[in-house]
């Protein structure tokens, strides 16, 4: 099995690295990257190797997933460095037989795709998310822990959704858009901007 490099140690990478180690690597085949962790310190058992520029260090052997939670930060590190991008699946999450997933994305625990969506690259699709049938969920997205969304949804590139977020069935959200914690949306949102509660309003 290849090296698998995390670029990234917060949080998030905590959650991804509890995902890589479930599809089968060992600690020692899993190194993490990091700008603000000492060097030779470790996460989950998993030895801090370096900082992000030390990509370039690594063999064409090597495998790679940026696991920080911020899209415009994965979106300026996927830009900088052209790497081989794995894509990771929580063993527990549901994925439809015809579902795309892009690469460098990762799908968490107890998440369901259903049929005919289709995920894009370096997206994260978070804790007990659900994504229904026919859905376009573009490049550099992250919908958090238990948004949940209708058929035929479209979410534009570099768009954040809160966690608790729903939205309706045939709705399409563009690009860079934030929509705040337990919002519910009902119709297109088109105008780049954050957005809350229910009924929806546009605060910035």
């Amino acid at each position: 099995m290849k090296k698998i490099v995390v670029i990234g140690g917060g949080g998030h990478a905590k959650v991804v690295i509890d995902i890589i180690k479930k599809n089968g690597y060992e600690p020692s085949e899993i190194e993490v990257l990091d700008d603000n962790l000492e060097v030779g310190s470790d996460i989950l058992s998993c030895k801090v190797a370096g900082k992000v520029e030390d990509v370039l260090k690594y063999n064409k052997d090597t495998k790679f997933i940026i696991a920080i939670g911020i899209n415009q930060v994965r979106e300026k590190i996927s830009k900088e460095y052209d790497l081989d991008y794995s894509t990771f699946i929580h063993p527990s999450a549901v994925i439809g037989e015809d579902v795309i997933v892009g690469k460098g994305s990762v799908i968490m625990g107890g998440s369901v795709i259903n049929s005919g969506s289709i995920i894009g690259n370096h997206t994260i699709i978070n804790t007990s998310v659900s994504v229904d049938h026919d859905s376009n969920i573009d490049d550099f997205v992250h919908l958090s822990p238990g948004v949940h969304m209708g058929g035929s949804v479209s979410i534009g590139k570099g768009t954040w959704l809160g966690v608790g977020t729903s939205v309706k069935n045939n709705v399409i959200i563009g690009e860079d858009i934030i929509i705040g914690v337990g919002s519910v949306v009902v119709k297109d949102i088109n105008e780049k901007g954050t957005y809350v509660g229910n009924p929806l309003i546009k605060i910035k």
